[in-house]
């Protein structure tokens, strides 16, 4: 298992080891109390619609589970040691159920599920089980269309170094070294006059455009320093 685990949810995965006792608590009581009967969280609550939000950002009703954000939730619960008594837990064992339920009978349905199915193979304790789903998860990632090739490519998808932002990422075993050249030469090349670097997802105000383009610029030069570019 290497430092990175792929994907955006890296950032996150490395402030991890950060959390402190007392924001474990906060999290963990929060989680609890969102957890589905059956296990799950959701990926949004419907009251998201009474406010400004994303067109993604809606729901019909707050009892339906979503592999993601719950399978990084888990697996980066899994990765801290601060609080591992929580693994016992109920609302933590209906989760974890869930999770496997979605791994066992379905395949990721796009970058988001991806990310998430990865996060939670990833740092599953049962390591057996954990790896016979990640050679699914493997033969699904080296499928023709799920990493996107073409580093000039447009519109909402997701390229080679966001699957592989590092050199020890996850997905790094299905591109090509001639692939990440050149996709590291396309991404210095969309670094705009003012050192950042654009989004490529509809944003609700220029506001969220100017936050959004911040995170990701730090996510940029995060993947060209990891490569050796800066």
């Amino acid at each position: 298992m290497t430092e990175n685990e792929g994907g955006w949810n890296d950032g996150k995965q490395r402030k991890i080891g950060c959390f402190a006792p007392d924001v474990l608590d906060g999290i963990i009581r929060y989680l609890r109390g969102i957890t589905l009967p059956d296990g799950g969280l959701p990926f949004v609550f419907k009251s998201a619609g009474e406010y400004t939000h994303a067109p993604w950002w809606r729901a019909e009703r707050d009892d339906v589970p979503s592999i993601n954000p719950t399978g990084s939730i888990l697996g980066l619960l899994y990765k801290q040691r601060v609080r591992t008594e929580i693994f016992a837990e109920e609302w933590f064992v209906k989760n974890e159920a869930y999770v496997w339920r979605v791994v066992e009978r379905e395949e990721p349905a796009g970058y988001h599920d991806g990310v998430n199915w990865l996060m939670f193979l990833l740092h599953a304790p049962d390591r057996n089980r954990a790896e016979r789903h990640l050679s699914k998860f493997d033969a699904w990632l080296g499928r023709p269309g799920t990493i996107e090739r073409n580093p000039d490519a447009e519109g909402y998808v997701h390229k080679v170094l966001d699957w592989a932002p590092r050199p020890d990422s996850h997905a790094a075993k299905f591109v090509t070294e001639s692939e990440v050249r050149e996709h590291l030469e396309a991404l210095v090349r969309l670094q705009r006059e003012d050192g950042g670097w654009p989004i490529h997802w509809q944003t609700v105000s220029p506001g969220a455009e100017l936050a959004w383009r911040g995170w990701i610029t730090v996510e940029r030069l995060k993947t060209l320093r990891a490569y050796g570019v800066i």
